[in-house]
């Protein structure tokens, strides 16, 4: 078997815009289902379709909360919240299709609103929080990720020195 293309990816050494995550094969997919998905890559594209000439913060956010709020109206075949989970096929072609074209800025306080943010969510709350997840996506309210971890970093080289202390009488931290 081999590796598959990793299109735009910087650690690939290709320049092709293909698939970080392959898609299931055709034969694993029902029609149905094929045309769902097919309907929800048209749907996503249209909605991010601003993302390569939105060059500063505000234009990506503003693009962001709107597909996250267009994302919980009824019949909307876009990316909720919770697909991690219920929908990893739906989830990973997202990416997909964000890795398609330019997103620049986008493509972070994508991948931090939906895995980073509401992955948090999925993968530690409890049913009473889950149900946040509902409320913020129709709101269209973006969210944010705290890594606190002492000496932890990213790629880019920034280590983070950080603490997070409980204040009792607000109950919260500060």
């Amino acid at each position: 078997r081999t590796r598959p293309n990793l299109g735009g990816c910087p650690f690939s050494g290709n320049s092709a815009s293909t698939a970080f995550f392959p898609p299931p094969p055709v034969s694993s997919l029902t029609e149905a289902r094929s045309d769902t998905l097919q309907n929800f890559q048209s749907s996503l594209r249209e909605c991010v379709k601003d993302t390569p000439s939105a060059t500063d913060p505000a234009q990506s956010a503003r693009i962001l909360r709107n597909l996250v709020k267009k994302s919980a109206e009824p019949g909307a075949n876009l990316l909720k919240f919770t697909d991690m989970q219920d929908d990893p096929t739906k989830f990973f072609l997202a990416h997909r299709v964000l890795s398609a074209f330019g997103t620049q800025g986008f493509g972070i306080r994508f991948t931090v609103q939906y895995n980073l943010f509401a992955g948090s969510f999925v993968g530690l709350a409890g049913p009473e929080q889950l149900k946040l997840l509902d409320e913020f996506q129709r709101d269209g309210r973006l969210g944010c990720f705290l890594l606190t971890e002492t000496q932890a970093g990213v790629l880019s080289g920034l280590i983070v020195e950080t603490t997070a202390t409980y204040d009792t009488a607000t109950e919260n931290f500060v």
